[in-house]
């Protein structure tokens, strides 16, 4: 997980994800997400070698240390449009890096178009974001 979510996708996050991301941090918190979302977590007294190896140490103490109540469990919402952007931004990095359409289809179980798609898609949406030469031009006027 290269990157953090950006601040569209953070928005997109339910309250209960933000103060997740506040105790464990947003690596831990994609990766609980990405494992458990949808479920209720059962969180054990101390971090287990399962959720240690998921999150990391410091991480899975901290869940534990801030979340443990006996018997309750932590209710993990799916967070799917977020993910899903999440997952797009992934695939059109991958792309960037070298990997081929088709690659990237079999691995995440898509269609080698529509991964076409989403890196014109993120073309376009870096075109739209950057200033046309008239617009730079304007500013001297």
């Amino acid at each position: 997980m290269a990157s953090a979510l950006d601040h569209y996708d953070y928005d997109r996050l339910p309250d209960s994800v933000h103060a997740l991301i506040e105790v464990i941090g947003i690596q831990a918190a994609l990766r609980l997400i990405e494992a458990f979302g949808g479920t209720d977590v059962y969180v054990p007294r101390r971090p287990t070698p399962e959720l240690e190896s998921l999150l990391g140490l410091g991480p899975a103490q901290a869940l534990v240390d801030h979340y443990y109540a006996g018997s309750d469990k932590l209710k993990l919402p799916r967070c799917a449009a977020a993910m899903r952007s999440l997952l797009h931004r992934r695939i059109v990095a991958a792309y960037h890096d070298g990997a081929s359409a088709a690659e990237l289809a079999r691995g995440h179980g898509c269609t080698e178009r529509w991964v076409y798609i989403l890196v014109a898609r993120a073309r376009d949406e870096a075109s739209a974001a950057r200033p046309s030469c008239s617009d730079r031009l304007n500013r001297f006027s």
